[in-house]
């Protein structure tokens, strides 16, 4: 009985490996899109802490003071912005790992089902050498026993 073999196995893993570094590139950049976002939930709470802080006490602090205050709200009022535009862009670059990870995994899945169906022709293959060793058997044992 001969022993099952997939031609393309060496494709397989080469396509499975592919896919598993086009995940991880995925992950990576995703955390990168979590980490942006995280930083500018900090500029967001800084500018609002600030602005509270000035709506409070405008009576107790120096007008100079006030002044320093509002321009570091402006300052941070910058930054979020350029935060955001970060956001943009590393959201286009997520999309752009998602959709190579997802055409790596096609791939993947293709070379999966070629192996599969493979496999059942194998299984069906061995199937038919028993039943064939099996029916000349019994056709042996049925000429003894008529002799």
């Amino acid at each position: 009985m001969k022993k099952f073999q997939f031609n393309l196995q060496k494709v397989l893993e080469v396509r499975e490996l592919r896919e598993k570094i086009a995940l991880q590139n995925y992950q990576k950049e995703l955390a990168e899109l979590n980490k942006l976002r995280r930083e500018l939930l900090e500029i967001e709470q800084l500018i609002s802490v600030n602005i509270k802080k000035v709506k409070i006490a405008k009576h107790s602090y120096e007008p100079a003071f006030l002044i320093q205050v509002e321009n570091f709200v402006n300052q941070l009022r910058k930054l979020k912005f350029l935060q955001q535009e970060k956001i943009c862009s590393q959201l286009n670059i997520v999309e752009q790992a998602l959709e190579k990870w997802r055409v790596k995994h096609q791939e993947k899945l293709l070379l999966q089902k070629m192996r599969q169906k493979k496999w059942q022709q194998y299984l069906q293959e061995v199937e038919k050498e028993e039943q064939k060793t099996q029916d000349d058997l019994n056709l042996a044992k049925f000429i003894r026993e008529r002799q």
